[in-house]
Formats: structure tokens, sequence, C-alpha cells
């Protein structure tokens, strides 16, 4: 039901993003961007490899000044190092792959460089909701690759009962998730340059909102877990 009800949202708020952009002075941007993500909170975590992509609109609001309301598909995630088996133990790599529909809103502030070229600096909040969770095992010793039946943001994960997390002084805790939140929300800020209609882009968001309650029996937490990301961007805009 909740899923429905986003999904709906969403719909709504990508059509009227493009109604928006057919008003005169306001232009609608493609970007896609790559960079890595992390789960803050819990310092065995590793970064993973994230990606993003959407559309964004950019509407000016005063002589320097623009409200930019974006809309992302993008994964983030964590990895960390473990060992699963039972007789046979293997090193692995474990990877949380976390999709979500991102709707950052930036207030940029813009800097002209010449006639053709531009700099943008921007901050905002962001609201998020995931969609598609999944747990995956790897080890490239063995070519050992695995995706753990359940979903993340309703299921959680056992890691199958038989995956033990690996910490740099030899201390091993069993694995398994409580299910992580489909809500987030944070800040977000960045920087563009801007060239004619061609844009190149750093972006950072940091989440505010524990992304999940409970993860790996016996393991202190130092915080909340909460989604950081960096991206770098690509972008066009018409």
């Amino acid at each position: 039901m909740k899923r429905n009800v986003f999904c709906y949202i969403l719909t709504m708020l990508v059509g009227l993003m493009l109604t928006t952009v057919s008003q005169a002075q306001v232009a609608l941007q493609v970007r896609a961007g790559v960079g890595m993500s992390k789960l803050q909170g819990l310092s065995l975590m590793e970064n993973r490899l994230s990606y993003k992509v959407g559309l964004a609109v950019d509407i000016p609001v005063a002589r320097q000044w623009a409200v930019q309301p974006a809309l992302y598909f993008v994964q983030k995630g964590s990895n960390f190092k473990g060992d699963y088996g039972n007789e046979q133990i293997v090193p692995v790599t474990l990877d949380n792959r976390l999709s979500y529909f991102e709707l950052p809103v930036y207030a940029a502030f813009k800097i002209n460089l010449g006639q053709d070229s531009q700099v943008a600096l921007k901050a905002g909040p962001y609201v998020a909701w995931g969609i598609v969770g999944k747990a995956h095992v790897s080890s490239d010793d063995m070519d050992f690759h695995r995706t753990f039946v359940g979903e993340l943001f309703t299921d959680g994960c056992t890691y199958d009962n038989i995956t033990l997390l690996r910490t740099k002084s030899g201390t091993t805790y069993k694995a398994g998730a409580d299910a992580y939140k489909n809500l987030d929300a944070g800040v977000a800020f960045g920087a563009d340059f801007k060239y004619q209609h061609y844009l190149i882009g750093a972006d950072c968001s940091w989440g505010l909102l524990p992304a999940c309650d409970g993860l790996f029996d016996n393991v202190a937490l130092e915080g909340d877990l909460k989604n950081f990301s960096v991206h770098l961007t690509l972008g066009y805009q018409f």
C-alpha cells in the first residue's frame, strides 16, 4: 500500500516537473553519475560503487539564484568483509545494495565566468524512498557469487545463517539484519560547472534518518546507521 501511494506521488511529481519546464526561462537537465556510498555508524562498513540517473529542473527565482528540484534513481548501500560456509569457510565480500527514488530540492547560487560558462553552488534537503534492497556475497578467490533470498526493505536478511562478520582484530560476529527502512531523508549539497548546455558536477548526500535498526548480532554501533554518498555527474541542460 505504501509503495502504491509513493508511486502515485512520484508520477505526479514527474508530471509537475515536465509541466514546469514548459514555462519561460525554466530549463530541464538530464543527469547521470557514479561515485561511492557507505552506511555510516559502523567502522567495519566499507565503501561500495554507487550510481544515479535522473532529471532536474532549473527554476530562476532571482538574478543569481535558482531552485533546482530533481528526481533520481540512485543505488546506495555498503560493503563489508566476512566468512561464509559451514564445513568449508570462504573469505567473502558482502554487498548490501539499496536502491532509492531520491528527490533533492537545491537552492543554487550561480556565478557567471563568461558568456558560455557558469558555476553553481547548491544545497538543500532531500527525501528518498527505498524500492529494492538486495544482499550479495562473492569471493574472487573461489569464483563464488550468490544473491541472498529476501528483500532488505521488507524482510531483512539472515545471510543463510552461516555468514560471519570478520573484524581487523580477528573478532567475528554472526551476520544478520533487520528490515531496512523505506524512508530516508537528509541534506544534499554540491557544485556544477556549466559550459553552454553541458554540465559537470559533484554532489554529496548525507542521511539524517536511521537506515536500519539492527545489524549483526552483538555488534556495538558507533551511532545510527545512516546513508552517505558522493557522486560525480555529467549532464545536459535543454
